[in-house]
């Protein structure tokens, strides 16, 4: 999913390291080592990281299909089934049906995901005001101006180590705004 977001704090470090490694060169009080430090081995990502990407995967499955006017159930594929599937499948053809196309995307917050045995829980602050739309072209001014934010909440099933979503539910959090 493309977030817009900039953390800062990122830059700051990279700023902190230059410095760093500027002020150790002209320190001339260490000799250098010729010994090669080993690097970390990639570590395996959690079942919570794992559950949570598939939920973010299944936003850009929808957002791709809300942004084009094209229906396609194989972007849902080993990303949600189920009601799930069947539901947004239906919305997002009524959507295509009547020349509606949303432009840009909503504005999530941080994932957040449990995992408990073979189902997950991952929430995300979700807030589609930013999330245009047009009409056969046109541009609909305010389309989801009135939407609330909210806490958008799927659930997911471990099927043979891969997670899935297998619900949604949404609710109105003032906390979100």
């Amino acid at each position: 999913m493309k977030t817009t977001r900039r953390p800062a704090a990122p830059r700051c470090a990279a700023l902190l390291f230059v410095a760093a490694v500027g002020l150790s060169a002209c320190s001339g009080d260490e000799p250098e080592s010729s010994t090669p430090v080993p690097s970390a081995a990639p570590s395996e990502p959690s079942a919570e990281e794992m559950a949570s990407e598939v939920h973010e995967q299944y936003w850009d499955a929808y957002i791709q299909m809300s942004n084009s006017g094209e229906v396609d159930p194989a972007l849902f594929e080993g990303v949600a089934d189920g009601s799930v599937v069947e539901l947004d499948l239906k919305l997002l053809g009524d959507q295509a049906e009547a020349g509606v196309r949303r432009v840009g995307e909503p504005q999530f917050g941080e994932f957040t995901t449990t995992v408990d045995g073979d189902s997950a829980t991952s929430e995300v602050c979700y807030d589609e005001r930013p999330w245009g739309a047009t009409s056969d072209g046109t541009t609909v001014p305010g389309y989801a101006e009135d939407s609330t934010p909210g806490l958008m909440k799927a659930t997911l099933a471990d099927r043979d180590g891969s997670w899935i979503v297998t619900d949604l539910e949404f609710t109105e959090d003032a906390s979100c705004a």
